[in-house]
């Protein structure tokens, strides 16, 4: 690249104050590598300027770190600018660009300024009063956490990482239950009894959990009462222990109540004989065929079993109940009668055909026997009559009886046909 510049020399006034002529010219033609001058033709004139120096725009020279305006150590100097942005490559993390007299150059940032470093690792990066990055330590930029409850905790000694005892940092929770807690000792993870760490106790089976100077166990606690699901037995606790013990007889069991307890802890139907001996809700009096207690009628259906309940007081009480039977063309007839009861006593059936003479055939052990008006029937010797009949509707007539004379007779009396 070349560059020219033209002088023109002038000469002065003489000594009566004339103005300045113009008395000669010098052209002056430059390269980077050299600097020509010309004399004046007239050697009093002031002499031109001896150099000159073009720079080249294309010119890759680097400019170096140092610089802040004045000529790189090539001698060249920074490149020439109209503004700060023309600069901006001057810029660096401490160094801003900026156009000083038309020349590029830079200002360091205030010495101190903090730079980003990534943080936590107890050092810092500042800019130092030449516009240089450097590290410096920094006790107050703290590590990461390190692992939650290991009794330590991380800090800063000097510009490095260290650990200190933390026992505050608890270890986490062991399992529950244990009778034992999380401590950390002198910086260790540790573990002291805990007494109130109860361990997992089911509850109803009359013991509490406890712990003993950090073991785990179970005492009794007789206020844990059981529950063994039966109606008829009471649930309590003895020393720790379950205790079920059978209810009083006729004790109200079932849904809503409405059964009684036996005298083996079974909830059935019927009353059991006690020594009340209470005949409410029984039917009473039924004590002769005349005053029988009505009974829904029996329809031929075996599936169909219907039930009652009555209780004889005394040797000399009868109960009798009555029912209407009937079964379809053809079928055999077959009423079937039976009682339950856990002491002794005696059944009878007897039969009076709708229509026409009445014949019964009484079956297995059972005995012939015939009621007060004459009609023919059957006594069981396992308390259940089931005689043929040669009628297919009839009514029929049962009557449960005391012959051991025992004082209460408790029973369930079915009837199907």
């Amino acid at each position: 690249m070349r560059a020219t510049f033209v002088w023109t020399a002038l000469t002065g006034c003489g000594d009566d104050g004339g103005a300045f002529t113009t008395d000669a010219s010098v052209t002056v033609t430059m390269t980077p590598a050299e600097t020509t001058s010309e004399t004046p033709t007239d050697a009093t004139d002031p002499a031109p300027p001896t150099s000159a120096t073009s720079i080249d725009a294309d010119a890759t020279d680097p400019i170096p770190d140092e610089s802040s305006g004045e000529s790189s150590s090539t001698g060249e100097p920074p490149p020439a600018c109209a503004s700060d942005e023309a600069c901006a490559f001057m810029s660096t993390d401490c160094r801003v660009g900026v156009c000083d007299d038309g020349r590029c150059g830079y200002t360091p940032l205030p010495e101190g300024t903090l730079l980003p470093d990534g943080g936590a690792n107890c050092r810092a990066m500042v800019c130092d009063a030449s516009g240089s990055p450097h590290v410096i330590p920094d006790d107050a930029d703290l590590p990461g956490a390190d692992d939650p409850g290991n009794c330590k905790r991380p800090t800063c000694s000097g510009g490095n990482p260290v650990f200190v005892t933390d026992d505050a940092d608890v270890p986490p929770a062991d399992a529950p239950g244990n009778c034992k807690q999380s401590v950390c000792s002198d910086g260790q993870p540790a573990f002291v009894a805990d007494d109130a760490d109860l361990p997992t106790d089911l509850p109803g089976n009359c013991r509490q959990a406890i712990c003993t100077a950090g073991q785990p166990g179970h005492g009794p606690d007789d206020a844990d009462l059981p529950d063994d699901g039966d109606d008829c037995t009471a649930d309590t606790c003895l020393a720790g222990e379950e205790q079920h013990p059978l209810l009083a007889v006729n004790t109200a069991c079932g849904a809503d109540d409405a059964q009684f307890c036996s005298a083996i802890g079974e909830c059935q139907l019927c009353r059991q004989a006690d020594a009340t001996c209470d005949q409410s809700g029984t039917g009473e009096p039924n004590n002769n065929i005349l005053l029988p207690t009505s009974l829904p009628a029996a329809t031929g259906d075996d599936d169909m079993v219907q039930s009652t309940c009555g209780l004889l007081a005394g040797a000399d009480d009868v109960d009798w109940y009555t029912f209407d039977a009937s079964t379809g063309w053809f079928d055999a007839a077959n009423p079937v009668v039976y009682t339950i009861a856990p002491e002794p006593h005696r059944t009878c059936m007897y039969v009076r055909c709708d229509f026409g003479d009445t014949m019964v055939d009484c079956v297995d052990d059972d005995t012939d026997a015939t009621s007060f008006f004459g009609d023919p029937g059957c006594c069981g010797a396992d308390n259940k009559v089931a005689p043929y009949i040669n009628c297919d509707s009839a009514r029929v007539y049962a009557r449960i009886d005391n012959p051991g004379a025992l004082a209460c007779v408790g029973y369930e009396l079915r009837w199907h046909f």
